[in-house]
């Protein structure tokens, strides 16, 4: 497995959201999602989506 930091390397553009598979097998798939155009509304949590297929 390659080591990299999650918040480097991000594209110029983040007018779009963006989708990176950071692990992505057959019953796993994390992804790194960018983008400056969305945001979570004020008082509002981030979810974590956990789909097990």
């Amino acid at each position: 497995m390659d080591k990299a930091n999650i918040f480097g390397n991000l594209a110029k553009d983040l007018t779009r959201e963006q989708f990176e598979p950071i692990v992505n097998t057959d019953g796993v798939l994390v992804e790194r999602i960018t983008s400056k155009a969305h945001v979570t509304p004020a008082g509002q949590i981030d979810t974590i989506k956990l789909i097990i297929q």
